[in-house]
């Protein structure tokens, strides 16, 4: 009883999901792995056991990755790829079906965070329309510079988040990774390039002071989880400084919350005693 490895059982269920892909439900090298699987699966009890070499030949016959549906071979459909084909194509059509409702994709937002943008677009919408005013498309051109740069970003930003989707995809078909590649890319953030277009120096606008709540009211206009990921600080200012005490008590109602250390406690009372 000694050497019978209750993981093999394990194994032999997933090279059997390969040959029954590979070969059908009804092949014979589908019914033997299953029936081997059954067998090690109440080894435990029976003492059964598999014969020297058989292992070893199965393994590098069978263990093997299924491939992913899209890279399946069409004459030799796999259950599960038709399944997951049936269901890709149900939900492409209830998002299509969605999308051309009317009026259900259209989110209010957050007025307090879409109104910087809001205010600069409306100041040189009306400006662009003074044309007897020598400098009627100077705010237009500025808000124009403000929002190229946030376009560049999210532009990136949906770029990254694609890339990461299809990654995410494709992780379960790939081996695991170990723990240091793991640690690097945990380093590595994917956003890193976002950031950096995002916080680019926006030149040539005067008119315009609050140029870092306009870009952070458009970003949340364009996407609302693209702003929170790359602004998120300015964001929570400007909700802060709308609120109705405003953001010094608001910081203070925080700053109370902390917690005193102890250790700091008793260092504090040895300095305040008086001397024996």
């Amino acid at each position: 009883m000694s050497d019978i490895d209750d993981s093999k059982f394990e194994l032999y269920s997933n090279w059997q999901e390969y040959a029954i892909w590979k070969h059908g439900y009804e092949d014979p090298r589908s019914e033997r792995l299953a029936y081997i699987f059954n067998a090690l699966l109440d080894s435990n009890k029976t003492g059964d056991h598999l014969k020297p070499g058989i292992f070893e030949q199965d393994q590098k016959q069978f263990s093997k990755p299924i491939p992913e549906f899209r890279m399946s071979d069409v004459e030799k459909p796999y259950i599960f790829h038709t399944l997951q084909r049936a269901g890709k194509a149900a939900g492409d059509e209830l998002l299509r079906e969605y999308d051309e409702l009317e009026g259900v994709t259209q989110i209010a937002g957050d007025k307090v965070l879409l109104q910087p943008y809001n205010l600069a677009a409306g100041r040189a919408l009306k400006l662009c329309d003074q044309l007897e005013n020598p400098g009627h498309l100077t705010l237009c051109e500025e808000l124009e510079s403000i929002r190229g740069c946030v376009d560049k970003a999210h532009e990136a930003y949906k770029s990254v988040m694609t890339k990461l989707a299809q990654e995410s995809e494709s992780a379960s078909s790939k081996k695991k990774t170990t723990s240091r590649s793991k640690k690097m890319q945990r380093k590595l953030d994917p956003l890193a390039h976002v950031y950096e277009l995002y916080n680019c120096q926006v030149e040539d606008v005067f008119f315009f002071q609050n140029v870092d709540e306009i870009k952070a009211s458009y970003a949340y206009q364009l996407k609302p989880r693209f702003a929170f990921d790359v602004t998120f600080r300015e964001l929570c200012t400007m909700k802060t400084k709308a609120s109705l005490y405003g953001i010094a008590p608001t910081i203070r109602s925080f700053d109370e919350a902390k917690t005193i250390p102890s250790t700091y406690v008793r260092a504090v009372t040895r300095l305040s005693a008086p001397d024996a």
